[in-house]
This record gives structure tokens, C-alpha cells and sequence, in this order.
């Protein structure tokens, strides 16, 4: 039986889409489960312990929702009121609508406060005080959850307040406050102040480390927004009236602040129609792009949580050179050139505008000289040959970097329209555009934007975007031709899942410049697949069955590796092949290729976070001229979703999807996977554990389950964080059982043995496996197969590593990794005798600590912050050596101080790592002579391991 069913307006669409929203997110919810809402219903069966009512406008007027209603409160249901607050409708009003037989009950229900307020933006946090009003029979176990996630809120506001305190000190601008807390005063909007305090409250009772200041009405209190880089502003109703708060905010607009909105959800639920109330154009657009949280009285730490998160607080002066110079030749304001970029971006969106219904073919000479220069230098930068027209291959190149300079995300559609309208009343394609009509299209934006009427920052609008362009063409970045070439066999299912990833791409990070492998590329026609494939910065393999055998995508993956691409592989959760047997199918050089390539997932029900995390793992050349794309951000401020968790709980209710999604996870927690470490985290973090276990307990007697739940098993437990979880969740019960279970499977067997040794590195786990038969059980298994190949190749992970190969080996289980050569392999337990690069031997290295080396490995094994001391003694400076090439000295900022490589000698021995340090007459040879130490062959320098680079890289994040 269901716990608990929703009541809901079936004649209201936007209460229909709501309450369906609610259930999804509540299907990710061990434990309890939730009738789904169907659309249309024409009754509702109360049989459910709890009856949810969502309230919405005249939602107890519709004669289904009323007749449930009744017989829940006849029935003596649990009945709770969800408010659907951005609806519009006040909830004590709508409760008042009740049948008249039903007024006590619902009078208890209000006494009680079975009433909770909801917003999908904090749905995990609505959630669980949802759960609390809820009659369950796992009551204790959500109240568990729930502690279990408020603690790890309140360890992550310590450790980003930590990075961002640390960061303001280190930064070249000093400001006295992290942030700033101001509202509108009481007679203008009472609700703000109580917001400010408690905010403020929440900050330094959370997050000591921090300096805060607020804006609290009284001149004792108040800080200077001056002094920040960080306005938070509690934004309620009528809030943007109030003289004082606009004031503050231009103020720090003025002073180049970031603005973080605080929306009090209660005040104004409509946060669009208080952005509307502010005159000033300029601030309500710098408003409208700002960072947006939404706040209740419950959930204030995660608010807090959302504002200290990576990637919203500003730290330190950031802007680029192009930009400097583009405000210093103005004399404007970064918000002012902002402005104006987004305006110009803006008007060609709306394709019902005046742009669209003007013509551009007669030459006008009405611009002020310096903009129409511009205008002349930008066309220069479409038609770089100086044919005096450009056609619609070159228009869409230049005008994805444009658009892309101007902060603004590509729409190939909105750049077609352009180019078409541009020539009145619209051509094709196939056209061609002139200097004339370029010039007057431009012409028309800039008296837009007010260049007739002596508005500076038009020009400087316009001497920004040349400037940035010519900058931006000439970045490493732009020296290939695509971001992302995408390869796979081109069956009817790889083209249906290259389609879903292209317009998921396009949706969500539509500034990666991507090719697919059998689409042909305007202007690119004569390109054979494996050239574009050799001119993109990154490849991805879309996985599927004998893939990897095909001829085509063979050539394309040793093509684009050839040329220096970072390889990817994608496996799609609901249909994936065990990548390592993939892999033996192919050739030398595809194995060569793809030796150890960042595996990622891919769900079409979660495909933002997907396309996010893909875009976080490809690799961008950095230089000062071209930047990394950025996704295609919410506004508003949401926890980042786990599409693997999501999808193992919510898409697997047949063995054979469970199946699929369980050899998806396997590969992408692989040991050859880059991103497999990332993975680990990430699923342990947001309670993958939990879900893998009840998965696997669930589908134990099936087989094709049970065998890529030990893989997924085996490969997690390389992060012994994880190991521990499992061991605690009762999986490694689960596992034995599985092994007692199908005790003929020499597969299943391999795996399940491989993940009991992996778990046992742990001290918790394995005395689990001690006290529950678990190495007695193992030793069955391995005398039973001794003789079958297939288990011994899945006991020991599948690497067929032999002796003398070069390794990366975990130094001791501490994460950090580091060259060794493999002396012996210990048949009888899987394990490794290295001897290391640096210096030194181990002995029976354990399988889980041990992964072939590739060529990237060179660069990673040093990446980090090491004490330099140029004179061989005494520290004088931090040297960070990062992964891009780039090294820098604490003592010269943030800015780079030099370059970086590491070489192979030729007759074999220690690496070379080669510094140039700008202003040295010469390059520091430097050599590892201990895990911690690194020594120049050419001089006194030293370099002593400090911290890995992980931890500094949210210095560079924020």
C-alpha cells in the first residue's frame, strides 16, 4: 500500500504539472512511497494512511478534490496541506473553502501545522519537513536522514566559509567584509530586517571564519557596501521603493560588487513583479541576472549554504584585460558594459522586435566616428579575406564568439534569424551579407542603445566586443576547430542517442562547439570525419555494443587522440555494455587511446546534469584570451542532482533496467576511468550507497543484476569512505548472499571476490567480513574456479597489468598517486610488488591502489602546491604547479609567474620537470628524489610538497 497520496486540482494544469513534480522528487525517498498523480483523475481513492492536499486556487471547490477530501477526514486520514505558494493563492483563505461538515477537523489540522509551504527550488528541504508531517511507518529512519543531511549542510557552510575567509586574504583587492547583508528599511518593507538578522545570525554562529557586515537601520551597525565584493540583498515586498536600499545598490554596482538575492518566498512570491517595481533600467537588469536563493524561516542554512557554495562569492578583483581596457578607454562602470551587452543580446532574441522589421540596405553616416570604426573592424574580424561580403558559415563562427564574449550563451536559431533578416525581408542561407548591410544592422543596435544621444557606454560596448573578438580568435582555444566531436557506430540506437545528447548540448552548454560524426558542417564539407576529429580539443565515445570494433570509429578515436585530444566516454544509464570487455574487442591503438579516459553518464531525465559535468571533465587549453565555456546556469540557486542515484531509484523497476543502470555505474567508477574517483565521491555524497543497496537487495535473485552490483560493488570500494558507507548499509551481508546464491557464475563470483578484498581495506568493513563468513566464503569461491579464466580475470579488476609495466600507484592508500614499476605480481592475492620513481619499494600493493599509467599522468603526478626555496634551505615562496602548464609563486598573485613541463629522458630514469619562471635567465631542471621532495640537477633550488592541488584550486574557483 501507498503511505500517502496527493489531492490536487485535476482541472488546473499548472496544479497538475506541480503535484507531479512533488512526487518525482519524493520518488528519490527510501522507504516511503507515493501514489502518482495522474492527470485528469476523475476520483481519487483515499486509501493511503496520508492524504496530501495541494493547495491551489479553489482547489476545495472541484468536486473531486472535495468528495476526497471528505472521505479522508471521515476516514480519520492523516491529512497535510502542501502550499503552492507561487501559485498566487493565500493558503488560509484557501482552507476556509472547506466543506462546512469538515471545519473542526480542518481547525486541528491548522492548530496542529499540517501545513507546509513548498518551492521546487528547496524541494530536498521541503521534503523533509514534509516527512515530519507525514504518519510513517519509517518515521525514525527519514528523522535520521534528515539529521544526517542537516549535519552535512552545516560541515559544508564550514568548509566553503573556510576557502572563501582564506581566499579574501590572499586576494590582490582587500575588503574588509566577505559579505553584506542589507534589506529595505522597516516603513518601506517591514519583512527585510528579520531577514537581515537572521541571516546574519545563521552566518556567524555556521560560519565563524567569515567577516560579515549588515545594514541594520541604526549607524552603530551598518556596514559600507564599499567594503564588500558581496551584497546580499533580502529581497521582499515592495522593496526596490525604498530610496535608502536603491541607493546601496548602486552603490555596489558602482564599486564592482557581486549581488546575491535573497528572495523572502512569503513576502513576494512573485519575485519577477518586484523586479518590475525598480525604475532604473540599468539595476533592474543587473538585478534580474544576479544569483537568486530563495529563503523561508526553515531553511535559512541552506541559504547559507547556496550563497558560500563554489562559484557565487566573489573574492577578489577578477576582471580580464580586455575588459580593463574596454572601461578605462570608456571610463564606464563593469555593470554599465554589462548592461549594454545583454541589451544587444536581447534585442536580437526577440524576433517579433523592431529589428526584425526594418530594412538595412540603404547606407546612413549618422553614427558617432569611433563606434562606426568599430563597426568597420568587427566585419573585418567576419571577413578576414576582405571580400567585402560574408556568407553564413563564417557569420555563424564569429557571431558563436561574439555572442559567447558578450556572457551571453549561442542559439544557433536566433544567429540564423539574424543573418537571414539581416537582408530585408529575410533570404536564405545561401545568401550572402555585405559591409552596407552589416553596418546598418549594427547601426540600428548601437542608436538603441542610445549612441544618438551621447551615451558612452555604447561605444564602449562596441570597442569591447572588437577587442574581445580579435583576442579571442587568436586563444588556443579557437585554434581547433570544435570543443567536442562526438563518434559512435551509427546503428539506429547511436543516432538516437547522438540526437538526445546534441539537443541536450544545445539546451544546457550551448556554448561547446560540437560535431557529430556523421552530420556534415556547413562550410566544412570537404573535412573527412577523422580531420574534424583531429581538430577538436575533446572526443567522446557514445558506448554501445561492438562500438569500439567498428572501422570508422576507430579511426576517428586514434585520430583525435593522435592529435592531442582529451578523450571521454559516454555510457547512457538505460543501455550500456561492460566497457572493459569493449575495450578487448578493439584494436592496440583504440586501447592506447582510450586507456584511461573520463567515463560520464548520461540520462535524458536528468540531461543538465549530465551536460554539466561533462563540460566540468573536458579539457580547455587556458590563456588569457579564450576562457572555458560556461553552462547555461538557473538563475535560481538548486543543489546539484546525481542523474545515477536518480535513476537507479526512480527508472529501475524491472531487472532488466536495474541491470543496465548497475554496468553503467560499474564503468563509470571503473579503475581505468580518469573520473572515476570524482564519481565515488559524488555517490557516497548524495546517498548513492543507500540506493545501491536497496537495489541490489531487491534484485538479488536475478543474475543479470547481481553480477554488475559486485562489479559496482568492487570498483566503489576503492574509496574506502565508501567502503565503509557499504559496510555499515549492510551490503557486504547482501554481497555474500548474492555469492551463495549463484555460486555457478564464474563471473559474478570474480567480481563479488574482487569487491570483498577492496572492502576489507577498511577497517570497519572488514571486520564485518570477519564476523560474517565473508574471507571463508571467498577462499570457496576462488578453490571452486581455480581453473576458469573468467574469474580470475574479474577477481583482479581486469587490468592484466604484468611485471615491469609502468603503474600509478596510490602512495599508501593517501590519494596520492605516483609513477612505480611493477616488479612482481602476487598470483595468489591479486596484489603488487612496485618499486617507485622516486625511490623506495613496496611490497603486495593492493589491486585497488594500482592503475596503468598514461601519458596525462606525467603532468598530474605533479600538480600541487609545493614550498619553494630558491636557495635549498629556507622557504621564501609557494610554488603551484597546475595541470594547464601554468605555474605560479604566492608572492606574484594570482596571475601566472611562468610554465611548466615534464619530460621523459631518453635512457630511462627519473622524470624531468622543467620550470620557466618568469624573469630567469634559464629553465630549473628539477628531479623527484622523495614522495614529498623535488631537487634541481642545475641548482640549489628545492621544492617541498605542501597540499594537493584540489584544495587551492577554490582559491581559483570562486
Amino acid at each position: 500500500m501507498d503511505d500517502a497520496i496527493f489531492l490536487f486540482d485535476t482541472e488546473s494544469e499548472s496544479a497538475t504539472n506541480f503535484a507531479c513534480s512533488v512526487w518525482k522528487s519524493l520518488k528519490a525517498w527510501l522507504g516511503v512511497t507515493f501514489r502518482e498523480p495522474q492527470p485528469g483523475a476523475k476520483v481519487f481513492e483515499v486509501k493511503a494512511p496520508n492524504c496530501i492536499v495541494v493547495v491551489t486556487p479553489n482547489v476545495l471547490l472541484n468536486e473531486v478534490v472535495k468528495e476526497a477530501f471528505e472521505a479522508a477526514i471521515t476516514t480519520k486520514k492523516n491529512v497535510v496541506f502542501l502550499h503552492h505558494i507561487v501559485s498566487g493563492c493565500d493558503l488560509m483563505e484557501e482552507i476556509e473553502k472547506a466543506p462546512e461538515e469538515c471545519k473542526k477537523q480542518v481547525d486541528k489540522i491548522v492548530k496542529e501545522k499540517r501545513m507546509i509551504i513548498y518551492t521546487e527550488d528547496l524541494c530536498e528541504e521541503c521534503n523533509d519537513m514534509l516527512m515530519e508531517k507525514l504518519q510513517l511507518k519509517v518515521a525514525d529512519e527519514m528523522k535520521a536522514a534528515a539529521e544526517k543531511r542537516a549535519s552535512c549542510r552545516n560541515i559544508d557552510i564550514m568548509k566553503y566559509s573556510a576557502k572563501v575567509a582564506k581566499a579574501r586574504t590572499e586576494a590582490g583587492a582587500k575588503r574588509k567584509y566577505d559579505l553584506c547583508i542589507t534589506a529595505a528599511d522597516a516603513e518601506n518593507s517591514p519583512d527585510g530586517m528579520p531577514v537581515v538578522a537572521h541571516l546574519f545570525e545563521t552566518l556567524s554562529k555556521l560560519a565563524p571564519a567569515l567577516s560579515v557586515g549588515r545594514n541594520y537601520g541604526d549607524k552603530v551597525s551598518n556596514a559600507d557596501v564599499r567594503h564588500t565584493f558581496n551584497l546580499v540583498v533580502v529581497l521582499t515586498k515592495d522593496a526596490l521603493t525604498c530610496p535608502d536600499l536603491v541607493g546601496e545598490l548602486k552603490t555596489a554596482l558602482e564599486a564592482e560588487a557581486s549581488i546575491l538575492i535573497v528572495h523572502h518566498l512569503v513576502s513576494c512570491p512573485d519575485i519577477n513583479a518586484e523586479l518590475n517595481k525598480c525604475e532604473d533600467k540599468v539595476l533592474a537588469s543587473s538585478l534580474a541576472r544576479a544569483a537568486r536563493f530563495t529563503y523561508m524561516t526553515e531553511v535559512v542554512v541552506s541559504v547559507t549554504l547556496g550563497i558560500l557554495s563554489p562559484g557565487n562569492v566573489k573574492v577578489d578583483d577578477t576582471k580580464s584585460p580586455r575588459t580593463r581596457q574596454a572601461l578605462s578607454s570608456g571610463g564606464g562602470k563593469q555593470f554599465r558594459l554589462e548592461y549594454k551587452n545583454f541589451f544587444s543580446l536581447d534585442l536580437a532574441k526577440d524576433g517579433s522586435g523592431q529589428v526584425y522589421n526594418t530594412k538595412f540596405t540603404d547606407k546612413k553616416k549618422d553614427l558617432p566616428g569611433d563606434i562606426d570604426a568599430a563597426i568597420k573592424a568587427l566585419f573585418e574580424q567576419y571577413d578576414p579575406q576582405k571580400k567585402g561580403t560574408i556568407g553564413w558559415p563564417q557569420f555563424a563562427e564569429v557571431d558563436r564568439i561574439v555572442t559567447e564574449c558578450l556572457g551571453g550563451q549561442y542559439e544557433e536559431m536566433i544567429s540564423r534569424r539574424a543573418f537571414s533578416m539581416m537582408n530585408y525581408p529575410g533570404l536564405t542561407l545561401e545568401s550572402e551579407i555585405s559591409f552596407t548591410t552589416f553596418h546598418n544592422y549594427h547601426a540600428f543596435v548601437a542608436k538603441q542603445m542610445g549612441a544618438l544621444e551621447g551615451d558612452k557606454d555604447a561605444s564602449m560596448h562596441y570597442k569591447y566586443i572588437v577587442d574581445k573578438v580579435k583576442s579571442a580568435k587568436k586563444g588556443k582555444r579557437f585554434l581547433k576547430l570544435f570543443d567536442l566531436y562526438v563518434v559512435h557506430d551509427e546503428s539506429k540506437e547511436s543516432s538516437a542517442f547522438a540526437k538526445k545528447l546534441k539537443v541536450s548540448i544545445k539546451n544546457h552548454t550551448p556554448n561547446v562547439r560540437t560535431a557529430i560524426c556523421n552530420e556534415k558542417i556547413p562550410g566544412k564539407e570537404d573535412m573527412t570525419r577523422a580531420q574534424i576529429a583531429a581538430a577538436s580539443l575533446n572526443c567522446i565515445v557514445l558506448l554501445q555494443e561492438d562500438c569500439l570494433k567498428k572501422a570508422e570509429v576507430a579511426a576517428d578515436i586514434v585520430a583525435a587522440h593522435s592529435e592531442g585530444a582529451s578523450m571521454h566516454v559516454l555510457s547512457n544509464l538505460a543501455c550500456s555494455p561492460i566497457l572493459e570487455q569493449e575495450k578487448k574487442k578493439a584494436s592496440a591503438e583504440v586501447n592506447t587511446a582510450l586507456a584511461r579516459p573520463c567515463v560520464i553518464e548520461y540520462w535524458d531525465g536528468c540531461d543538465q546534469a549530465c551536460c554539466s559535468k561533462l563540460l566540468d571533465l573536458m579539457s580547455f587549453p587556458v590563456d588569457a584570451n579564450a576562457k572555458r565555456p560556461l553552462p547555461n546556469k538557473r538563475i535560481v540557486f538548486r543543489q546539484k542532482e546525481n542523474p545515477v542515484i536518480l535513476y537507479l531509484y526512480q527508472g529501475c523497476d524491472e531487472d532488466a533496467d536495474c541491470a543496465q543502470a548497475l554496468t553503467a555505474l560499474a564503468n563509470l567508477t571503473s579503475p581505468m576511468s580518469k573520473s572515476g574517483d570524482l564519481t565515488r565521491m559524488e555517490f557516497l555524497r548524495d546517498g548513492g550507497c543507500e540506493v545501491l543497496q536497496e537495489r541490489f537487495s531487491s534484485f538479488l535473485s536475478a543474475p543479470i543484476c547481481a553480477e554488475p552490483a559486485a562489479r559496482c560493488i568492487a570498483n566503489l570500494a576503492q574509496y574506502l569512505p565508501c567502503a565503509r558507507r557499504m559496510a555499515e548499509c549492510g551490503t557486504i551481508k547482501t554481497l555474500i548472499e548474492a555469492m551463495q546464491a549463484h555460486s555457478d557464475a564464474p563471473l559474478l563470483q570474480g567480481d563479488a571476490c574482487r569487491a570483498l578484498v577492496n572492502l576489507s581495506q577498511d577497517e570497519v568493513a572488514k571486520k564485518k567480513l570477519n564476523e560474517l563468513g565473508g574471507f571463508q566464503q571467498m577462499l570457496q569461491s576462488q578453490k571452486r574456479f581455480e581453473f576458469d579464466p573468467t574469474f580470475w580475470e574479474m577477481r583482479w579488476g581486469m587490468k592484466q597489468l604484468e611485471e615491469k609495466d609502468n603503474v600509478m600507484v596510490n602512495y599508501h592508500g593517501k590519494g596520492r598517486w605516483v609513477t612505480a614499476k611493477i616488479t612482481r605480481v602476487n598470483k595468489g592475492n591479486g596484489a603488487y610488488d612496485v618499486s617507485y620513481m622516486h625511490g623506495g619499494n613496496d611490497r603486495k600493493v593492493p589491486t585497488n591502489l594500482v592503475r596503468p599509467k598514461e601519458k596525462s599522468d606525467m603532468i598530474d603526478e605533479f600538480v600541487a602546491v609545493w614550498q619553494w626555496k630558491p636557495n635549498g634551505k629556507l622557504t621564501e615562496d609557494e610554488l603551484t604547479l597546475k595541470a594547464d602548464g601554468m605555474l605560479s609563486l604566492k608572492s606574484q598573485g594570482l596571475g601566472a609567474a611562468g610554465t611548466w613541463n615534464v619530460t621523459e629522458p631518453k635512457g630511462g630514469g627519473r622524470n624531468v620537470i622543467k620550470l620557466n619562471i618568469s624573469g630567469a635567465t634559464s629553465s630549473i631542471e628539477m628531479e623527484r628524489i622523495s614522495l614529498s621532495t623535488l631537487r634541481a640537477s642545475n641548482g640549489p633550488q628545492r621544492a617541498v610538497l605542501k597540499d594537493s592541488n584540489d584544495d587551492c584550486l577554490y582559491v581559483e574557483y570562486f
